[in-house]
This record gives structure tokens, sequence and C-alpha cells, in this order.
């Protein structure tokens, strides 16, 4: 054994055990037996013949051998280190499990329990027994060799993925976290090496220092931390060999586990940091690991709200032509990106403060919404999936539909990109999102009314793309350009295709609208009539979007086919249909719908009927804020009940005089000439009595002899005289107010005091407005009512009321946006308000500031209801904010844009002229501003 020492000749060690086992053989019992022993197993060791060193250690520790009593305490534990280390080598779990155990629970020395606790992971990851492993981290919280092994660290990174297999992911957590890579053994090698260096700088020094006197203690301490120096130094360049060959360091695969298993526990941030990690670290390493880094730190990115770095990495990534596998993904990702940031900024603009600052946002979302659109192109001309390729033509064509509306341009750049792709013979085999260029392409022509271009396109989506997710859109709109191209019985033909295979669609009942339009166009009245009954009637609205401005406009188109012979018998017709209408559809406009009924009941001639009527809609529907209808029967009952009342006194008065008067009826009923001046005294007389009187002689000649033929019209006509007593507005409509005064229809009380203000009754009617209207006044009431408080509050002028008209109006923006009696009037009160206010304002700064936000409600106003009566009024307020706000380039586009639609309105033409005139003149340009002067005074002199 001193020969090996001093030789390194394996074949000694053999003799030597050979030699160790004769011993053992003749001297059983030999005095120096353990030793002989302990020796041999080293030799077998020292050949790596484990097996053999095996039991020969088994035999030294066990109890019932004569050995274990005459080994001393620190030889037992080396001999357990020793038989660990073998067993665990040799991966021999089940017999070695009882021997890690024994090392852990009896020594004392951190090495010795921290390869005793690497052995029982080992063993336990081979043997699937995840759940006994955490209690042996804490012995694994050392700074030593046996913590240190690459093979410990490798079943620490097996471990974590068999328990990421079984989803125990934040186990698996804990395992990766404890997984050294290769750089950081090495670099805790260093230390050890570094530690060590000392220990055995003094022990050579002090043999030099002794030669042969030096102690056998201290030769034993120099060996053992020169063989310590010599194994971590092995260790050391076998990790470092492993740092230079890529195939052998696991530590971008450690690192992706770690990210990976973060994403998957929901720990987004130090997911995120994990996946950035690889990516800045790992600058040079192959394309596709490099590619699926940076793929990975976008979407984790995205996820932890980074949107702006995200941002920055797919910029890099696009740029970059060698990234190919997720280009589709990033690039879609990257204009989804763009997208939400243009529509953030967007919404930024709506909100703004100020008119600059609006501008400057709408400005930077505009160049997003470009990025999105430049993005994208660049795909198109990339392989892209037909999941990718489908999103990105759809995220494309949506969002130029939309933006199109603002900027017609866009429909055209839509037109002309998807267009010149559709027409490229290169891209003839990209058939998987061909179709919904198509149908993109088509809605932009469709949108700027160009029908026979869209046709083409709606219909070879529908006969190249049979299965495609945009025929049952496509088939419809098909129709639609046919009927724009007034080809109605190609319209035709496609819709009822249309409702045929798509019976379900939530166009049908736009589809059936057409339809009867169609056909009330062509005078085939039945046909039309069937269509409207069928929108109205016959479709289920628990299967279909429930769109009243398509069932209002079949309902009343329909009435009018009906009641277009003008008979008594028609007009019942039309009233069973609107009976029908308000118990089908009770949660539409059912006060309007009844309103309807009395126009045809005043053609049934039946006048108490109809106030009647008026009187029950406005105490059922009165009461709801939502029923529009209400206000005009309100309106419509104080206008029709004068009339009435004076049809029936004037008939009434005259069929008197013919009664009580006798000279006076010989005299106009025996001579027509004599008649007809008195009857201008009986102005309201029933026509058809009149009529009569005037045009029958037989009839006049019969009443001068019996007066008695006309008593029954008498009697008729004082009672509906008499009957008209109650149902005077004066009278029923106090009455009703008083009523709500006690039973708790707030909304309709609310209603009745704007009307008796309106028609000058407050004091009639016994009403008492308050000084002004606040919040809780707002909680019941209608829109128009809302409108009516505010107007009431501006009038008494104080700081509170106005403050609180304003809420009123913003009231009617919240709870009832998209309508045209409600949100319209209330922008255009609101920007009148703002316009005041910078006309009191104290300085340059706040005055621009109302200004903006006067030009923000006149804008809204006008977007939203570029078509209505008063869209005039705000396009005409947006300039003047303009103009008041010192941007007169604006103000004169605007000016001019009035110029071109507003020809109707020869009043807006003329301010719209005249003011263009003043822009260039405050400006300074008296030249441009002359012809624009010359040209108001000249057309517009009425």
């Amino acid at each position: 054994m001193e020969g090996y020492s001093r030789k390194q000749d394996k074949t000694l060690l053999r003799d030597a055990a050979r030699e160790f086992q004769h011993y053992m053989d003749t001297f059983p019992r030999g005095a120096d037996i353990r030793y002989v022993v302990m020796n041999k197993v080293d030799c077998h060791r020292g050949n790596h013949e484990f097996l053999e060193a095996i039991p020969l250690m088994e035999m030294l520790l066990n109890a019932r051998k004569p050995f274990l009593r005459k080994l001393r305490s620190h030889e037992r534990m080396s001999i357990l280190e020793k038989l660990v280390q073998d067993y665990y080598y040799m991966k021999l779990w089940e017999k070695g499990i009882p021997w890690f155990e024994r090392l852990l629970q009896f020594s004392d020395d951190t090495e010795q329990t921290t390869l005793a606790a690497a052995a029982l992971v080992e063993a336990y990851v081979a043997q699937g027994h995840y759940e006994d492993i955490e209690n042996l981290l804490p012995y694994l919280d050392t700074a030593t060799q046996a913590r240190f092994q690459p093979r410990l660290n490798f079943q620490f990174l097996q471990a974590g993925d068999r328990l990421v297999e079984l989803e125990e992911n934040a186990k698996a957590s804990l395992f990766y976290y404890l997984t050294m890579t290769p750089k950081e053994i090495s670099t805790s090698y260093s230390q050890l090496l570094e530690d060590l260096e000392p220990k055995l700088w003094y022990y050579r020094k002090k043999k030099e220092k002794f030669g042969k006197n030096f102690p056998k203690t201290d030769e034993k301490r120099l060996s053992e931390a020169e063989f310590q120096w010599k194994s971590l130094t092995r260790k050391k360049q076998k990790v470092d060999d492993w740092l230079k060959s890529p195939s052998k360091d696991y530590s971008k695969d450690l690192l992706w586990r770690r990210a990976q298993n973060y994403r998957e526990m929901g720990r987004d941030w130090e997911a995120y940091w994990g996946f950035m990690g690889l990516v800045m670290d790992y600058p040079d390493v192959e394309t596709d690991l490099k590619e699926k880094y940076i793929y990975a730190s976008i979407i984790q990115a995205l996820k932890i709200g980074k949107t702006e770095q995200a941002m920055e990495l797919a910029e890099e990534f696009l740029g970059s032509p060698e990234y190919e596998k997720y280009a589709g993904h990033i690039g879609l990702l990257l204009a989804r990106m763009y997208l939400d940031e243009a529509k953030e900024l967007s919404g930024k603009a709506e909100v703004a403060d100020t008119l600059p600052q609006m501008e400057a946002f709408k400005k930077q979302a505009g160049a997003a919404y470009d990025s999105m659109w430049e993005v994208g192109k660049k795909l198109l001309e990339k392989p892209l999936s037909e999941e990718n390729g489908d999103m990105v033509v759809s995220m494309m064509g949506a969002t130029w539909i939309h933006r199109g509306h603002e900027e017609p341009e866009k429909w055209d750049a839509l037109i002309e990109t998807f267009g010149a792709y559709l027409a490229n013979e290169e891209n003839a085999n990209n058939t998987h999102f061909r179709h919904g260029l198509h149908y993109w392409v088509g809605m932009a022509l469709l949108y700027q009314s160009q029908y026979k271009p869209a046709h083409v396109h709606f219909d070879a989506l529908v006969t190249q793309y049979p299965k495609s997710s945009f025929r049952e859109e496509a088939l419809f709109r098909r129709g639609v350009c046919a009927k724009g191209m007034k080809d109605f019985a190609t319209a035709r033909k496609n819709l009822m295709e249309f409702v045929g295979d798509y019976s379900g669609s939530r166009f049908v009942p736009e589809a059936e609208v057409f339809l009867g339009d169609m056909a009330r166009d062509e005078k085939r009245d039945d046909v039309a009539k069937s269509h409207y009954d069928h929108v109205v009637f016959v479709l289920r609205y628990d299967q279909y979007p429930k769109d009243f401005q398509f069932i209002d406009h079949a309902l009343y188109e329909w009435l009018d086919l009906v009641v277009k012979p003008k008979s008594n018998a028609v007009y019942k017709e039309a009233i069973e249909i609107l009976q029908r209408y308000v118990a089908t559809h009770p949660d539409g406009d059912v006060a309007c719908a009844y309103l309807e009924m009395t126009k045809y009941m005043d053609f049934l001639d039946d006048p108490i009927a109809v106030l009647e009527q008026y009187l029950w809609v406005i105490k059922k529907e009165g009461n709801k804020p939502e029923s529009a209808g209400v206000d005009d029967t309100l309106r419509q009952y104080f206008e029709r009940y004068p009339k009435y009342y004076l049809r029936f006194y004037d008939t009434e008065r005259f069929l008197s005089k013919l009664k009580t008067d006798r000279n006076w009826r010989n005299k106009v009923l025996a001579d027509r000439n004599e008649l007809l001046p008195e009857l201008p005294n009986f102005k309201s007389l029933d026509s058809t009595l009149r009529d009569r009187f005037v045009l029958n002689e037989e009839f006049r000649v019969s009443v001068m002899k019996d007066i008695s033929l006309i008593e029954t019209d008498l009697k008729a006509y004082q009672g509906k005289l008499k009957a008209m007593t109650s149902l005077a507005p004066e009278v029923a409509l106090v009455q009703l107010f008083q009523d709500t005064l006690t039973d708790g229809r707030e909304t309709l009380k609310y209603r009745l005091m704007m009307f008796f203000d309106y028609n000058g009754l407050l004091q009639e009617a016994g009403v008492e407005l308050p000084s002004y209207f606040d919040v809780s006044h707002f909680e019941k009431a209608s829109p128009n009512t809302l409108y009516w408080m505010a107007e009431h509050n501006l009038k008494n002028g104080s700081t509170i009321a106005v403050a609180r008209a304003k809420l009123a109006l913003d009231r009617i923006l919240k709870q009832y946006p998209g309508t045209e009696n409600g949100e319209l009037p209330a922008l255009l009160l609101l920007a009148k308000m703002e316009q005041q206010n910078a006309e009191k304002a104290a300085n340059a700064k706040e005055r621009a500031l109302f200004y903006t936000f006067a030009y923000k409600y006149y804008k809204l106003a006008y977007d939203q209801y570029p078509t209505s009566d008063s869209a005039g009024i705000a396009r005409m307020g947006q300039a003047d904010m303009s103009l008041a706000l010192g941007d007169a380039t604006s103000a004169i586009l605007i000016y001019r844009d009035i110029l071109k639609f507003s020809r109707r309105s020869p009043s807006a033409q003329a301010e719209a002229t005249f003011k263009v005139g003043k822009s260039y003149y405050e400006q300074g340009h008296v030249e441009k501003a002359f012809p624009y002067f010359e040209a108001t005074y000249v057309k517009y002199q009425s």
C-alpha cells in the first residue's frame, strides 16, 4: 500500500488485497483483524472494486460481528461514509437507503450529512418518492463538495421535471432553485479551493521546516489536504470542460425550465425576468433558441403590463429576417400592441383638457394605428398559418373600416392594399385568408356606396369559399349591394338565399326589411306587407338581436301601405296592427305606437276616443323615463283639444240656433245665398254637417219643414260638449298632477310640470317651481325633463344652479346615450354653456380651456348625429370654437365642409360663407376674405 502511494501502481493494490485476504483466512481472530479488513476495503475502493468493498464494510459495521466493538468512533463514521459513497456511486438504492439514513442520523460532520442527504435525494428521485425529499433540503443548504456535485444537481433538475409532469409546480420550483448551473458549481469549487489553499500552504511549509521530524498526524492532514485539492481540482476541471461544450452545459435548459415553471405557477414577474435573463445572458446562442427566448419574453412582458418592453423586443424580432418560426405570431402581437396603444391614446384624446392636448393625442393615436397597419402589411408578405393569417387580415380590415368613418382615405388604402394582394398571382396559393381580404374590400367599397365592385368581392367570397366564417355576412351584403345597384331581382334572389341558408342569423330582420322595401318600391304591396309582418310579428326575438330600428321601420312602412286606400276599414286595421305591436313588444316605445293609433282614430272621426286615448297613454306610460312618445302625446293632447272643442261648440251653437230661432232658420234654409254669409260665425262647424246644409237643398227644405230631423245630431253634440269638460287638459292634467303628488309617480309629475311650464299653465295648475332643480329631482326624470330642468337652472343663473344644470345634462349623456331627442340637445346645450363660460373667463388660458370643452361637445354631437336636423348647428359650433381657439385653418376647412353639404339650408350657407371671409380677414388675408364677403352680400340678401 505504501508502494502504491509512491508509484500509483494499481497492481500493488491487488497484491495487497490478496495478502490481506490471506491474513484474514489464516488469523480470523487476530488482534489486528479490524485494521486488516479496513485496509483491504481501501485496496478494493482504490481499484474501484466497490462491490468487493461493500460486504467488508457491512461486516465491520455489523453489530453481531466482533469488529464493531473494537472500532473507534471516528473509524466507524469513516467506514460508514465510505459505504455510503460506494452505494451512492453504484446506485444501489434499496440496500443503500438504510446506510444513507444511518449516516445522516449519527454524523455531526457537515460534509458527511450533505453526502447522506444527496444520496437519499437521488434514491428517492429514482424511486419516485418526491414527498420524502423535502425533509432533506435543510441538510443540502451547505457549501460542501457533496452539495456541489454535478450529479446531485442533475438529480434536482430531474426531480423538478418529474414534479412538473405531476403538476406539482410549487415543489418543482424549489428543486429548480436548488439546481446549480455548471458555472455556479465551478465558482463554488473555486471557492473551496481558495478556502483549502491556506491549510495546504501551512502544512507544506511546516513539512519543509521539520523535514524527517514532521509529525505523523500532520503528515496525515497534509495528505488529506492534498488529496482533497486534487479531487476538487479534477472536479472543477471536469465542470469547466462542460462549460466549453454547449451540449453538456445544461445552464440554459435549467434557466428555461425555471422560467417556464414560474409561468405555469402564475408567478409572471419571475417568469418574465427568467426569460429576459436568457435573452440578455445568451446573445450568441443558436437562432432557434434565441427566437424562443425572445418570443417567451414578449408573451410574458405583455402579461405583466410591460408593453413598451414587449414592443421593443417585437420590433427587434421582426427586424431580424433569420427569425421565422414565431414571426407570424410575434408580428400579430406587435400589431395588437400598436392597436391597443392607439385605442388608449384615442381615449385620452376624448377626455383631454385642452384642444392642443386632444390634437396631440389624436396625432399619436394615428401614428400607432399606422404602425399597426404597416406591421400587418409586412406580415402579409410572410408565410402565415391559417389562424394567424385570418387574425392579421381581420385586425387590419376591422380597424381600417372603423377609421374610415373619420378618414375615408383609410377605405381607399384598404382597397388598394388588400386588392393588390388578391391581384398578385404569386399569392394565388395562399387561399386560407383570401376570403377575409374579399370581405374587407367589399365592406370598404360598400361604405363608399360602390355597390357594383363590392358585389363582385362578396360574390367571390360566397362562391369560392363556401366554408368561410365570413360567408353568412357576405351572402347578406351581396344582396344589399344588389339592392343599392337597383337590381332588385338579383337582390331579392341573394337575400332569399341568405334567409334560407342562415335562418338564425342576426341579419335576418334587416334582410326581411330590405325585401319589404324593394317590394314596396316595385308596387307589390301585398308582398311588402308580408315581409314587414314577418319582421314585426313572426320573427322570434329570443333568437335574434332585437333592434327596434328595423322593427319600427317595418311597422310604420307596413301601416303606410295598409292605410293607402284611405277608408275606415283600413284605419281600423291599422289600429289593430298597432294594438298587436304593443302586446308583442312591450319593451318598445309603445307610447309612440299609441300616438300613431290616435292618428287613425282621428281619421275615424272619434275625437272623444282620441282625447281619452291621449289621457290614457299619459297615465299608463308617463311614469316610464324611457317612453319618448309621452311628451309628444302631451303636446298633441294640448293642441288638439281646442280644435275638437271648437268643432263641437260651433256645431252645437249652429244646430241650437236652427232649432230655437225660427226666423233665422227659415231665412238661411230657404236660400243658400243667405246661409253662406252666416257660416263664418261658425268657423269650426262640423264639415260633414256643413256640406249637407250647403250642398243638399232637399235636406235644407226637409229641416225647414221638420226641425226634429236635427234633434239627434244636436243631442249628440251636446253630449260631446259635456264630455269635453272633463277631458280639458287644464282640468284633466291638473287633476293628474295632483294625483302624482301622493301616489309616487315622480317621472310623470316632472313631465307634467315641464308641460305646464312650456304652455304657460303653471299658475293655473297651481304649480310653483323650485328656484333650481337638484340631484334628488334628477333621479326619476326623463331625458326631456332633465333637459328642461337644466334650462330652468340656467335661467336661475346662480353658481349652484348652473352646476346642477350641468349634472342634469351629464346624466342624460350617461343614462340615455344614442338618443337623438335626449343626448343630442344635451350635448348642444353643454357646448353653449362652455361657450358662455369662455366669454366670462378672467384670462386667456381659462377662456381657451372653456372653448376647448365647447369644441369637444360640438364635435361629439356632430360625430354622433351627422344626419340630424341639428347637425348643422353642431358643425358650425365646432368651426366657431376652432376659430375662437386661434385655429383659423381648421375653422375654414369646417366652414367649407358646411358649404359643401348644407345646400338645402340657405341660412347655414350664408353664415358659413361669411365666417370663411371673417376667418381670412382676422388672419390679415384681406384679398382672400373679400370674395366671401361679396358672395354673402350678393347671394344671400334675403
